[in-house]
């Protein structure tokens, strides 16, 4: 208990430190509306903190998709892309908190980092440093969209079968890519594709890792996904399995806590040559096109999971993705996007803006720990890919099968990504299919003129690359 005859600096110093308490709590309660909310300051750091240990795999998992693809750039590149995911995820969740007031949390997403990792750079051809300026060509494109109020009309025109389809192909592209990560899903000259050799240890990793990391999802363990890549990666470690590029684990070079690893190599390396051409804006339209209903589809989701109803502020999260995904093509990693994982921290009790900065916080923080991305094999990140394709694929059940119509170009589009390893020819045959469809049964005036137009872009794509 405070003695109040207490006399000197140590009862001024108190007095001081709790005025300015009062004084930037009550700030942040205004600006952030924590107190209309029927929140606290408390229970929105202890959200965000939530949502950070739900989404922190994303630090591990991406430089494992982008390294593969990005030849040459120079040497410590999983270190490199380690800093540029946190510091992308950083900015863009603190952006998302103070512009738009809101819960979520921002990160290189997923699908997109597939999508410009396995589809442009490598099936394409593109090299990474015009890839990294597609990306960020693609957030100017969205800034410019949002600003004008378009945004909201790419959404209503396109065919929901299409964009229940795209979330779902997305999911299964990403599991696709899981599977082959791990050893499970090989080539073969015969089958195309076959099941791995069950005495690959990287396996038997991935399995375990597919069984806990369920299992602790089941009963809601806060961070599960993380737990999961860390627990394979120290049975890998401590059992001396050869799943580390084929190698043992050769131990850290120096503390497990160091300086950061700056991306030199991958900060502002855009290459903005041939950007006019088809391949190339077509890329852009697809990376535009999938932030777009990725991040809208998030967020309608985390709405009617807090019961918000409608955004007020829907225009300024919009922005705010928008913004960040450039400054993520500058930081040298795939567009960002709005995480479902931010139902965590809604679950949790968050309500305001607040729990995404604390998140942006931790994951600016987070660039120390570098060295811990040495430890973690592909094997252990594969199962965090497959289950996060299967949590993607609850939006088929939307789609009314009955309908062949509508069904079977949403069908094309789902089938296509995965088999033709291009989330970019499972939009463009599912829109493609959609169109023309209509015009064979003499439904046109169903089709808005948009998509018309949209169509014929996307044939003239085709046949100019092919």
């Amino acid at each position: 208990m405070l003695n109040t005859q207490t006399k000197g600096w140590p009862l001024y110093l108190l007095r001081l430190a709790m005025h300015w308490q009062r004084r930037l709590g009550g700030r942040l309660d205004r600006y952030f509306g924590v107190s209309a909310q029927q929140s606290s300051v408390s229970s929105e750091i202890k959200a965000g903190i939530t949502t950070f240990l739900a989404m922190a795999y994303i630090l591990f998992v991406n430089p494992q998709i982008l390294q593969t693809s990005f030849n040459g750039v120079g040497p410590q590149l999983p270190a490199q892309l380690l800093t540029a995911t946190a510091l992308a995820a950083g900015f863009g969740s603190i952006l998302m908190g103070i512009l738009a007031r809101y819960p979520f949390a921002l990160a290189p997403g997923l699908g997109l980092n597939a999508y410009l990792s396995y589809t442009v750079i490598t099936a394409m051809g593109v090299v990474w440093d015009k890839a990294l300026a597609l990306v960020f060509v693609s957030g100017l494109v969205m800034v410019l969209i949002t600003a004008l109020g378009l945004r909201s009309f790419f959404v209503s025109v396109l065919p929901r079968n299409i964009e229940w389809a795209i979330a779902s192909g997305i999911g299964c592209f990403i599991a696709f890519v899981g599977a082959k990560n791990c050893g499970l899903i090989i080539a073969d000259a015969n089958t195309i594709v076959a099941m791995g050799s069950f005495s690959q240890p990287s396996i038997w990793i991935a399995g375990m890792g597919i069984l806990l990391t369920v299992a602790m999802l089941r009963v809601r363990l806060q961070g599960a996904m993380m737990l999961g890549i860390l627990t394979c990666a120290c049975i890998a470690i401590a059992f001396k399995l050869a799943v580390f590029n084929g190698q043992v684990f050769s131990g850290f070079d120096g503390a497990l806590l160091r300086s950061p690893v700056w991306p030199l190599d991958l900060w502002g390396a855009l290459n903005f040559e041939g950007l006019l051409s088809w391949q190339n804006l077509g890329i852009v339209f697809t990376l535009v096109l999938i932030d777009i209903f990725d991040t809208a589809g998030t967020l309608i989701a985390l709405c009617q999971h807090s019961k918000w109803g409608r955004l007020k502020r829907m225009n300024h999260a919009f922005m705010a993705d928008s913004v960040a995904t450039s400054l993520s093509g500058l930081l040298g990693v795939g567009s960002s996007t709005s995480y479902v994982e931010s139902a965590a921290g809604i679950a949790d009790g968050g309500r305001t803006g607040i729990v995404a900065v604390v998140v942006g916080t931790l994951f600016l923080l987070s660039i120390f720990l570098w060295p811990l991305a040495a430890a973690i094999p592909s094997a252990a990140t594969s199962p965090t890919l497959m289950i996060v394709g299967c949590l993607m694929m609850t939006s088929l059940r939307k789609i009314d099968w009955s309908d062949l119509l509508t069904s079977f170009p949403a069908f094309l589009a789902f089938l296509a990504m995965p088999l033709t390893f291009s989330i970019a020819n499972g939009i463009a045959l599912g829109l493609i299919a959609h169109v023309l469809l209509h015009l064979m049964v003499g439904k046109i005036r169903s089709v808005h003129p948009f998509l018309w137009v949209l169509t014929v872009i996307l044939l003239l794509s085709k046949l100019a690359s092919s």
